[in-house]
């Protein structure tokens, strides 16, 4: 993706692309593998056999990859444009953690996702004067 959007990316080696002359180590959470693994028991349904729960982990994991790749792209190329890392990329990711936790916890009925859910909206009240 990163050649689509003009970046000029190169890979230095298994794990480490070059920016700019700038490098980038990719690590685990770089993969979104530990969202990955941590989701299983999420995911995981006792009613269901383990093809149908292989399918599920299968397929959410292949959105999961997706996703990251997004992520990922958005971030070098926020960085590219001058963005600090520590807003384009650390930042952003944090923000993804949130929103892949708070799908999971709404798609599978997780008692800390209702009782988000039923905390009362505070409205803010107008003076009328």
């Amino acid at each position: 993706m990163s050649k689509l959007l003009g970046m000029p990316m190169l890979r230095v080696s298994r794990d480490v692309v070059s920016l700019r002359g700038q490098l980038f180590n990719y690590t685990v959470s770089c993969t979104f593998i530990d969202v990955c693994c941590g989701a299983i028991p999420i995911i995981w349904n006792r009613q269901r056999g383990v093809a149908g729960n292989f399918l599920s982990i299968t397929e959410f994991a292949s959105c999961l990859f997706a996703f990251n790749i997004v992520r990922l792209t958005l971030g070098f190329a926020l960085y590219d444009h001058g963005v600090p890392w520590a807003l384009g990329h650390e930042a952003m990711s944090g923000v993804a953690y949130f929103m892949v936790w708070l799908w999971l916890m709404r798609q599978f009925d997780d008692p800390i996702a209702r009782f988000i859910e039923r905390l009362p909206l505070r409205e803010t009240q107008k003076v009328v004067a």
